[in-house]
């Protein structure tokens, strides 16, 4: 409400203020004091600016699709810490999860992939009124008991990839590129420049001491890690890995990248935005979007087999920083302090289905327990410890790929218990593994103790006693120590199994679950062993907890790629060394090979086209090349077949005029373009993948002061157009250039033909002569041109004379006038 003062205030505008979120509610104030504030807060948010760095080029993220959105939300699913609210995902995407994943996709064949299982277990027919410890009181044992094999159970099922996945194994590339996509590497290469520039704008324009002149393209990003596996085949203990630079003849990789840009990758490997709202409650956010794909991806391609298991496998880790993540276990060999990883994994071909990283909560109790989960419906009995319910939550969520299908999952006795196998059960879920004594619900008939355990001849002695309820056995077995188990999947009967003793093997009695549990609990423990040869974990060094747990998380990938690939080659799959070489090999490459193994790319045409992370490289042909009918047959239908690479993985060197945009040096556009510049591999051109502003009318006749007045030789002059576009749309058809280039040409790009209409005008407007280069007089044959060249100096004779294309005169005129902010800028 506007009104006049009075008083003191007499012929001022007054103003009825009201505030929101304020006690103050309505307040009048004279027009000044309003100004007054406005000018303060634009002063604050001025200030604020200050803090967060403004004079970003990485702005947005084109990355925040919905697709991906989705895929970490479903990744939060049964967390062992406090929900986080509903990710949003209103920004419009073309891209659906799948398609973020994979574009053929794998995924949206796998989500109609359901097993019809035609059993229905009798002791699971009717209610159970049992929900929960309290109400389950007890189990009747009987020592003498018989189980019938359940035909509920699957039996001697083997792990196969699935027949429409076999061709995404065929190479080692491809089978990475199964588990962590493509877009997901675009991902980390716009995080690795996000983090870049908010280091450059608090170091003054440098990134690890170095000037940052560049962003990094996806190219460098898979040539860092390649390089990163070279190093993990040719290590170099306690030395630094400056070492490779040093010794470049000895390991001649290392010329893919220059140690400086190496370095400045190195230090800002990051993976997701720090200032996200989530960055302060998710404790998994540095690594959320690609820990989220990969579980995503993970047993997506295998029909699953009957027997599994389930361990925890570990990462050495001491960084401070990641306390919320690292635990302490002074047992373990790779370190005391660890990262802790479930994982699900067959235990004939050791893939792994399923992945899970730990996390501590301040509610840790002393023999590191699990926070209590939301949805956990089963409370505990009272003298049961509080871990045990929340140990059942954790098993059953890491089953869940095996839920309904009858499979057979062995684990420890960290987890194991008759109700955890209860629970299971109608889950349609079999399971064995020992138990430890105090576990509640266990027969006090079937325990032994340690002096037993060293009674003469104890060895082999065991007690069997059987629930028929739930068709439970639980075991205990005198083996060097006493041994106890409980199972669902599993009879009563008695075996065979082979020990050593005194160096020689001996056949020992014991339970059939002895026999099965020893099969099929080694699925997690090979897995390791696996991801223990060639560990980039564990080779390199980093003091960011998150770029460790990064590092851990590829190598589990690498080895889950090694392992399907394994099962489509069989024998002729190699050695895992041969594996990670022709990763590193095809990475390393100047020749963007990696390409010819990625689905992605290769079936939607990609074309290289995301070279950088700028979105003038993104929108490299947002027009679409089409040919019109009226085209010659030289030119109609080669687009098709175009393939665009970096001039980058060429060997040339800077500020040379082979490495200039060669519808720029026809056009006359002043100094040379080096940046952004893409190579046509079918049409052999160079040219720009970056729209050029409308050319300047500044050129002058040639020795003249006369300004040029025609300037119709320039196509496609309205700043619409790349000069890739401009190419294959406008000047190829007009036949300004050659390309046709032999195999043993001494120029390897396509030249312009001097006889073209088009080349004349400019020359014409330029003032240059128009005359056609061809062989001069006295230069009849070439017989005559090797007399000639015996006779006279090779450089001097003119019958061996070379002619320089008028395109090369150009860059050397232009070259002249070379600006070095241009190189970069």
């Amino acid at each position: 409400r506007r009104s006049t003062g009075r008083g003191g205030r007499q012929g001022k505008v007054l103003y009825d203020v009201a505030w929101r979120m304020s006690c103050y509610g309505e307040t009048t104030l004279v027009n000044d004091y309003i100004i007054d504030g406005m000018e303060a807060f634009n002063k604050l948010g001025q200030n604020r600016n200050i803090k967060t760095p403004s004079k970003q080029r990485v702005s947005s993220d084109p990355f925040q699709v919905s697709a991906i959105k989705r895929i970490i939300e479903t990744s939060f699913d049964g967390e062992m810490y406090e929900d986080l609210p509903a990710i949003s995902s209103e920004s419009d995407s073309e891209l659906s999860d799948s398609d973020f994943l994979s574009p053929q996709s794998h995924f949206d064949i796998v989500s109609s992939f359901q097993k019809d299982n035609e059993f229905t277990p009798e002791f699971l027919e009717e209610e159970d009124p049992m929900q929960n410890d309290d109400q389950l009181d007890g189990l009747l044992w009987s020592p003498d008991g018989r189980i019938r094999p359940n035909p509920a159970k699957s039996f001697n099922v083997n792990t196969a990839i699935l027949p429409e996945f076999k061709e995404v194994f065929e190479t080692p590339l491809s089978s990475l590129f199964a588990f962590i996509p493509i877009n997901v590497w675009k991902k980390n290469t716009f995080e690795f420049n996000r983090y870049a520039h908010e280091v450059r704008e608090r170091k003054q324009g440098k990134v690890a001491g170095y000037e940052w002149r560049s962003d990094i393209t996806l190219n460098e990003m898979l040539q860092f890690h390649g390089l990163l596996l070279a190093m993990v085949l040719q290590p170099l203990p306690g030395r630094s890995y400056r070492e490779y630079w040093s010794q470049s003849r000895v390991y001649p990789w290392v010329q893919c990248m220059a140690l400086r840009r190496f370095i400045q990758i190195r230090s800002v490997l990051h993976f997701n935005d720090n200032n996200d709202d989530s960055s302060q409650r998710d404790p998994l956010h540095k690594v959320r979007p690609v820990y989220a794909s990969i579980q995503a991806t993970m047993g997506q391609y295998v029909s699953l087999g009957s027997e599994w298991s389930l361990d925890e496998a570990s990462a050495a880790c001491r960084s401070s920083f990641g306390r919320h993540l690292i635990v302490y276990n002074p047992t373990k060999n790779c370190g005391k302090f660890h990262f802790r990883f479930y994982l699900l994994c067959c235990s004939v071909s050791y893939v792994c289905i399923k992945i899970r990283i730990h996390v501590k909560t301040d509610d840790m109790v002393p023999e590191d327990s699990f926070e209590k989960m939301p949805n956990d419906d089963a409370a505990t009995a009272a003298e049961e410890p509080t871990q045990t319910s929340i140990l059942n939550q954790l098993v059953l969520h890491m089953t869940s790929p095996l839920h309904e299908t009858g499979h057979t999952v062995n684990f420890n006795n960290y987890y194991v218990s008759p109700l955890l196998a209860i629970q299971l059960l109608q889950k349609k879920v079999f399971c064995r593994g020992t138990v430890r004594l105090n576990r509640r619900l266990l027969p006090k008939y079937i325990m032994f103790t340690k002096s037993e355990a060293k009674r003469p001849n104890a060895r082999g002695s065991s007690k069997v006693a059987v629930n028929e309820r739930y068709g439970l056995v639980a075991a205990g077995w005198l083996d060097g120590n006493p041994v106890h188990l409980v199972s669902s999947a599993d009879t009563e009967r008695i075996a065979e199994v082979q020990r050593k003793v005194g160096g020689r093997r001996i056949a020992v009695k014991a339970p059939e679950v002895v026999l099965n549990y020893n099969k099929g609990m080694d699925g997690v423990d090979r897995h390791d062993q696996y991801r223990a040869k060639f560990s980039l974990c564990s080779c390199h060094g980093f003091k960011k907890y998150h770029v460790k747990l990064y590092l851990a998380l590829l190598d589990m990938c690498l080895t889950n790629a090694r392992l399907h690939h394994k099962m489509v080659h069989q024998s002729s799959a190699g050695t895992g060394a041969d594996f990670i070489q022709s990763i590193a090999t095809i990475l390393m490459s100047q020749t963007n090979e990696y390409v010819k193994h990625c689905p992605e790319l290769r079936q939607s045409n990609y074309n290289l086209r995301s070279l950088g992370t700028r979105d003038d490289i993104n929108q490299l042909f947002s027009h679409q090349i089409t040919v019109q009918e009226s085209i010659g047959t030289e030119t109609k239908g080669e687009t098709s077949r175009c393939m665009y690479d970096s001039l980058a993985s060429f060997d040339f060197k800077k500020r040379s005029k082979k490495n200039s945009c060669q519808i720029c040096s026809f056009e006359k556009r002043g100094t040379l373009k080096w940046k952004n510049i893409l190579v046509c591999r079918h049409h052999k051109i160079r040219a720009c993948g970056i729209k050029r502003p409308i050319r300047e009318r500044n050129l002058v006749v040639e020795g003249t002061t006369t300004s040029v007045q025609d300037y119709s030789w320039i196509l496609g002059d309205e700043g619409n157009l790349t000069c890739m576009e401009k190419f294959h749309t406008l000047y190829l058809p007009a036949g300004l250039f050659s390309t046709a280039v032999g195999k043993h040409a001494k120029n390897e790009f396509a030249t312009i033909k001097r006889a073209c209409a088009l080349y004349k005008q400019r020359q014409r407007a330029l003032g240059k002569t128009t005359e056609v280069g061809g062989r001069k007089k006295g230069s009849k044959n070439k017989n005559n041109k090797k007399r000639k060249a015996s006779t006279n100096s090779p450089r001097s004779s003119t019958g061996s004379e070379h002619h320089t294309s008028d395109e090369e005169k150009d860059a050397e005129e232009s070259e002249s006038d070379y600006n070095s902010d241009d190189l970069y800028g």
